[in-house]
């Protein structure tokens, strides 16, 4: 199940965390596998030594190839410290190219820097002080590549007709790779979020009294569907795991599949919820194992019992709410655990469960200048690809100069700035699908940017209208 991961290997092989004197080590974080604060259930908890700041330094994840032994990647931490300031400069949560440095291609497959201060994009200006250690946190890890895990429930003990209850990926995982770049929001809704769950872990080191300081660790993202909530938690998760993994061995991600299941026992829905989440506390039973829980699309799980009952609804979805409420407070007791959830439809779900989420986050349809971003991050990659021709490059932020550009990069970033303000209303899941639509429109070996840009006007022309015609209201429902 693990590849290359996993702690506490003294053999040589590269380790996530333990060194053969007990001690865990890995990304900069110190912890003490044999502290005696104590977790609810009585099993030991780790402290962090020395304060990780994930909420106010520089991160510097830096992703090793496979078979890239320990020594080796203590090494890549010096040499990309060194690329880094050679460079001196990067777009925030971006990745960087390490192809022109032979010294890192052989050892390093990617260098993602983010600064939570800053928005996705911001400039991050590297120095001698900002790069040092105490300043900047560098994690090294390498992608798991197993296969996902199906995990099978059934109504009851003996019953042989059973049915996928969850999806489990150990993490960090290819799967979920480039999803935490690809993800363009206008406010800082990714960084909040990972200061937010920083925040939830120090109170659970420091053994703080949970009937004076209530935390669920329960995150409801809401919003209208395609804004990217879904795939914000699990590159959430992919990130957390990477900057935890000096605290953490491992880390599991666990979908629950509950469309599946209550499509087969709807009148079971109570002790499937019951059973899935047996399997999710076998897995916190290990306090060194971070677990993610996501229930996608929560409304079908916590549909209003008020409303419920006024529709005279059957009683078996006011057990489903119940059972849900209940294993919520059973896993707080345990500190590794983050239950992740998004909703399309949050005027529908139970107050309940509404009051036990920690954070109620609206994820709203993409601005004029995110969508810009999206686009031009799918222009880049055409340009890459030799599909578009790469002969004009576009610029990041061409709002800034308004349309008073006298060169062909300002004028097409600018017309490209127009399209994506005629796109507003558009799902981001719509948006990433226009390019490769407008390129359909224009299949040459390589299409020149402005007959490109052409395509696109049409695309966008030709999608809102598409909507209209099938009764779509396109304000940001948009499905």
């Amino acid at each position: 199940m693990s590849d290359g991961g996993g702690g506490g290997d003294c053999g040589g092989g590269f380790s996530g965390g333990g060194d053969c004197n007990g001690n865990g080590f890995y990304g900069g974080i110190i912890y003490d596998t044999g502290s005696s604060s104590s977790r609810p259930d009585g099993k030991r908890m780790m402290r962090i030594e020395g304060g990780s700041s994930i909420g106010s330094t520089l991160h510097v994840e830096i992703r090793l190839k496979r078979g890239v032994t320990k020594n080796d990647g203590a090494g890549a931490k010096d040499l990309v410290r060194s690329y880094l300031l050679d460079i001196g400069y990067a777009s925030n949560n971006t990745s960087l190219s390490v192809s022109e440095r032979p010294e890192l291609t052989n050892i390093v497959e990617k260098v993602i820097v983010g600064q939570s201060s800053l928005k996705d994009g911001q400039t991050v200006t590297f120095t001698e002080t900002s790069l040092r250690d105490g300043s900047a946190k560098y994690y090294l890890y390498r992608l798991k590549r197993g296969d996902v895990i199906a995990q099978e429930v059934s109504a009851n003990a003996n019953d042989e007709d059973h049915t996928v209850g969850s999806h489990q990926w150990e993490l960090p995982n290819a799967d979920f790779d480039d999803m935490w770049e690809n993800l363009v929001f206008e406010d800082n809704i990714k960084n909040e979020l990972l200061t937010y769950v920083y925040a939830l872990l120090q109170i659970a080191d420091k053994g703080l009294d949970s009937s004076i300081l209530t935390a669920n660790r329960v995150v409801l993202l809401h919003g209208p569907p395609g804004t990217g909530k879904t795939t914000l938690c699990k590159a959430l998760a992919q990130r957390l795991a990477v900057r935890m993994n000096g605290r953490y061995r491992n880390a599991i991600f666990v979908e629950i599949n509950s469309h599946s299941l209550f499509s087969k026992w709807f009148s079971e829905s109570g002790k499937l919820v019951a059973k899935m989440f047996e399997q999710v506390c076998e897995l916190l039973e290990d306090p060194h194992c971070l677990v993610f829980v996501l229930i996608d699309e929560v409304e079908s799980l916590t549909m209003s019992r008020q409303m419920a009952m006024n529709r005279n609804e059957p009683s078996d979805s006011v057990r489903a709410v119940n059972a849900l409420l209940t294993e919520i407070d059973r896993i707080r007791r345990y500190p590794n655990v983050l239950v992740l959830t998004t909703s399309n439809l949050s005027d529908s779900v139970d107050p309940a469960f509404l009051d036990r989420a920690d954070i109620k986050r609206l994820v709203p349809p993409p601005s004029p200048r995110a969508i810009y971003v999206i686009f031009l991050s799918c222009v880049k990659e055409l340009q890459r690809g030799g599909l578009v021709d790469p002969v004009i490059g576009l610029l990041p932020d061409p709002w800034r100069v308004g349309g008073s550009y006298t060169n062909a990069s300002g004028e097409l970033s600018y017309r490209l700035l127009k399209i994506a303000e005629k796109s507003v209303g558009l799902s981001g899941r719509t948006l990433r699908k226009l390019p490769v639509l407008a390129y359909s429109k224009r299949p040459l070996d390589m299409v020149p940017l402005d007959e490109f840009l052409d395509a696109m006007e049409a695309a966008v022309s030709e999608q809102f209208g598409d909507c209209q015609n099938a009764g779509h209201i396109v304000n940001g429902d948009s499905h």
